[in-house]
């Protein structure tokens, strides 16, 4: 997604990843439970500007990673 939103002012982000480049586009990464309509919905009520905004789901890759990680912190 590349807008002029702050990221970190949104409550339903979780992490942004950025590929280095100044003012190019960022992988925003919601919390759990957050949506992308609703993540819209708060860069269109800050004001942002928005270049553009893809919805990519998870890939499975991740999401096996994730439900690792939890496993090992709740064991």
């Amino acid at each position: 997604m590349a807008s002029s939103a702050d990221y970190s002012a949104c409550p339903l982000v979780a992490r942004v990843e950025a590929d280095g480049v100044s003012q190019g586009p960022v992988a925003v990464y919601l919390r759990d439970g957050a949506g992308a309509d609703a993540f819209l919905r708060w860069l269109v009520a800050s004001g942002a500007s928005i270049e553009s905004f893809e919805h990519v789901s998870t890939p499975l890759e991740e999401i096996s990673v994730r439900v690792a990680e939890h496993a090992t912190v709740s064991a």
